[in-house]
């Protein structure tokens, strides 16, 4: 397992590495059920942050972006972030839907794809085009060449299987045409 090869990880990842080069089989397959070395590296980036104008303010942990607290004046709903959701639509207008599986929003119906612009330390952030591209190709496994209509709002909402977790973005909708993806 050379994690070189994909990033340049952190000091700390270079030592697991050495420390999982000796071990083979089953022992290495239980290491990697516990820690992931490169769920660890891809975990690592940051959102936009935004104000209530869309203005970029900065980029924060996602996770934090998504927790609900407590405020001088009650809960806060995490911190309004740049958020794209992708829909895929047929010939026929259907759009494709998913049921998520995550940590947060999990078993909620969705469209097409979710995901944040990621922004790495050394690299620029991603343009809305990028991170839509990058989460189709991930979460669909298809290669999309160009977006139709493009529709933005603010969204919020509470996590309704985990009061811990919210949305609050910018969210960005990004249409595009597909000729019945099979999932």
């Amino acid at each position: 397992m050379n994690l070189s090869r994909l990033v340049s990880p952190p000091p700390c990842l270079q030592k697991l590495e050495e420390g999982l080069r000796g071990l083979k089989g089953s022992e290495l397959d239980a290491i990697n059920y516990r820690v992931n070395p490169i769920t660890a590296i891809m975990e690592r980036y940051k959102i936009p942050l935004v104000n209530g104008s869309g203005r970029t303010i900065g980029y924060g942990d996602r996770w934090w972006a998504h927790r609900v607290r407590d405020g001088p004046d009650g809960l806060i709903l995490g911190e309004k972030h740049v958020g794209i959701t992708i829909a895929c639509v047929d010939d026929d207008g259907r759009i494709l839907v998913q049921l998520r599986k995550h940590r947060i929003f999990n078993k909620v119906w969705s469209l097409s794809g979710d995901t944040h612009p990621r922004k790495y330390d050394t690299r620029k952030v991603e343009t809305l085009s990028e991170a839509a591209r990058r989460c189709a190709k991930e979460d669909l496994g298809v290669v999309i060449k160009r977006w139709g209509k493009t529709v933005s709002l603010s969204y919020s909402a509470r996590d309704p299987r985990d009061p811990r977790y919210c949305e609050n973005e910018l969210l960005h909708v990004l249409a595009t045409k597909h000729g019945g993806l099979s999932i």
